[in-house]
């Protein structure tokens, strides 16, 4: 029952992490806190974790990396936060938190070293 509920939830969020040009950056960043915050909480309790939720949660953990730089300071606290008990919640159940950094971390450093600092505009210079 558990797992129906994760898959709905993913299904449901979807539209904030589906496009490479997310369209409405406002609702991204306000649910996008939320929905990481339930998936971890689900995350928690299951008992293993299956290849299909890994690549949902990378596609939700690249939409972060995507929109920081256009949050405000006081949402990144509230963003670092989320993405932390993310992590936590896959470090408890384990290979799964290897297995999602192995997928993240090359976009994330490509999305972070690309951004102009101040604009949150990607570089078209290499």
């Amino acid at each position: 029952e558990v797992k129906k509920m994760l898959h709905k939830l993913f299904g449901f969020s979807e539209r904030y992490y589906t496009n490479d040009v997310i369209f409405n950056m406002e609702d991204t960043i306000s649910h996008l806190p939320s929905f990481m915050n339930s998936f971890a909480s689900i995350i928690l309790e299951l008992d293993d974790i299956d290849e299909s939720y890994l690549d949902n949660l990378e596609r939700i953990v690249g939409t972060f990396f995507r929109v920081y730089p256009r949050l405000f300071e006081y949402q990144r606290q509230q963003h670092y936060e989320v993405l932390s008990r993310l992590f936590v919640s896959l470090f408890s159940k384990g290979s799964s938190l290897q297995r999602l950094l192995s997928r993240i971390v090359f976009q994330a450093l490509t999305l972070t070293c690309s951004t102009v600092p101040g604009t949150g505009e990607l570089s078209i210079e290499n």
